[in-house]
């Protein structure tokens, strides 16, 4: 399920995408196959820290903040 009114928590892309921390290589590989399948994979891969970085600068000086189209991403179901 995918929210109308979704939000980025001040945590790493890859744990608003699952809402818990990511803990091993399952997770991470979960994380990747949801942000493909949003098509921001690409996007993602290509910053310094990927799935790992701060989707806020509240904790994280490194952090990112994203604006418009960038900015879906939000928790999402790996397709089946």
């Amino acid at each position: 399920m995918v929210f109308q009114n979704y939000k980025s928590y001040a945590m790493s892309v890859g744990e608003n995408v699952l809402l818990e921390e990511v803990r091993s290589k399952d997770h991470e590989e979960r994380v990747i196959e949801s942000l493909r399948y949003a098509g921001v994979y690409e996007k993602i891969a290509g910053l310094e820290q990927g799935v790992n970085t701060a989707l806020s600068r509240e904790f994280d000086s490194d952090g990112i903040l994203l604006s418009g189209g960038g900015n879906r991403i939000s928790p999402l179901p790996a397709p089946s």
